[in-house]
């Protein structure tokens, strides 16, 4: 075991607010069971889907970053708070485990009596998603509990991992096996050679080599839903699919959302959206996919990540059958078709060699570290493309956007070619 030199202040405020009698009271009406734990026992371990949410009455835990052949405690929560970050309302695999270290008392919620929680309670509901979208932002500042993805820079396999774990929201760092003296340690800790890379850790779990599909099965991004019956499902969680999941659950009816890959669409790979309705300083594509998905999970929808539907057929009693790729199938009084818009590839010899490895179809907020200090070409006159060239002019020694049209200001917006020019 290790311990961290330093924990977070307990008398933070966003990160560890504190409840008063009147709330603990409050929520211990509100469906919440009581449960005694003695020291060293585990509250949730980490990596697990589905953890409950927990208010501490009485006693004290510690986190802990499982990793292989050493656990290393990185914080603590004491009386008078609740624990987790958003996983215990996504439902997503945990950061990190929670382990008692005196004897402590806490009201349990699973997720179904969360969701009801926050629903009778909106204020408090605010609150706690500030919280627990706080924790997250420092468990990925901070790196505890984050997946661990160790590779060549250049390597194709690795970005697809990689590009599926971020556009899920899930937390992972690459270690550049070329230029990263920690990838080197890693590997000579797991006994691991180079030539087996790349190598993902999650918590305590080492998948070599693995391709997205061993991925997405590992931490379950695919729903268990065979058979099922919806009110609606929807085949896209783009912005109108993730739309359609919200307005469908607040109406009260039971959604699932079908996603070939992840949340988010073409508008989640953008580094910054400044023309979206709502947002009058800008929104960066995983920010707006991030809410739209929490909000979509709010109202009980069901989201299924790296899923196709393969076919529609009709179904008994009038409803519609969809079959998807892994065998399972669902049945639905209503569809919505929301699969969006698959974009113009370039088409040049040779190029499916580097597709992943020096050609990419999207560039993230976290792709611009990969540009530093090199020369960049942008090919294209779209609003991605000049969302692009901006964020990756950050980083990069040289930035070049080629386009078949005389300027760009013909398919372009004025607020980015001006600042593309400027």
């Amino acid at each position: 075991m290790v311990r961290s030199e330093t924990f977070p202040d307990l008398g933070d405020e966003l990160m560890f607010p504190r409840l008063s009698e009147a709330k603990l009271g409050w929520l211990r009406k509100r469906g919440g069971r009581q449960q005694t734990f003695e020291p060293g026992e585990v509250l949730y371990e980490h990596a697990v889907r589905d953890a409950p949410f927990f208010v501490i009455e009485r006693g004290r835990v510690e986190f802990v970053d499982r990793k292989p052949g050493k656990d290393l405690h990185f914080a603590e929560a004491d009386a008078g708070t609740f624990i987790g970050d958003i996983a215990v309302f996504t439902g997503e695999p945990t950061l990190s485990a929670c382990v008692a270290v005196e004897p402590t008392e806490v009201i349990v919620f699973d997720r179904g009596a969360l969701r009801e929680m926050v629903a009778s309670w909106p204020e408090f509901g605010e609150h706690l998603f500030n919280t627990l979208l706080a924790r997250r932002a420092w468990h990925e500042a901070e790196g505890y509990g984050v997946m661990r993805l160790i590779a060549p820079r250049g390597s194709r396999r690795a970005f697809e991992v990689r590009d599926l774990l971020e556009r899920n929201l899930l937390p992972v760092r690459w270690y550049d096996v070329d230029t990263d003296a920690e990838s080197a340690d890693m590997l000579d800790w797991l006994s691991i050679p180079r030539e087996e890379t790349p190598v993902l850790l999650h918590a305590r779990n080492v998948l070599r080599n693995p391709s997205p599909a061993q991925v997405a099965r590992s931490l379950g991004l695919r729903a268990e839903v065979d058979g099922q019956r919806f009110d609606l499902v929807v085949l896209g969680a783009g912005p109108a699919g993730l739309a359609a999941a919200v307005y469908g659950g607040s109406e009260g009816l039971r959604t699932l959302v079908v996603e070939s890959w992840a949340p988010g669409g073409q508008a989640g790979t953008s580094t910054r959206i400044e023309n979206y309705l709502g947002f009058p300083t800008g929104v960066s594509g995983r920010e707006l996919t991030s809410k739209a998905t929490l909000q979509a999970r709010r109202f009980d929808a069901v989201l299924s990540s790296f899923h196709r539907a393969t076919e529609l057929a009709d179904g008994p009693e009038g409803l519609v059958r969809i079959d998807l790729d892994d065998g399972q199938h669902v049945l639905a009084r209503s569809l919505v078709m929301a699969t969006g818009a698959r974009w113009r590839e370039l088409r040049a010899e040779g190029i499916d060699r580097f597709r992943g490895a020096g050609v990419y179809h999207a560039a993230m907020a976290t792709d611009s570290e990969r540009a530093r200090d090199k020369d960049v070409i942008v090919i294209g006159g779209g609003n991605s493309a000049g969302q692009a060239a901006v964020g990756l002019s950050r980083k990069a020694r040289s930035v070049r956007v080629i386009v078949r049209g005389k300027a760009l200001k013909s398919t372009m917006s004025r607020y980015l070619v001006d600042r593309i020019t400027a």
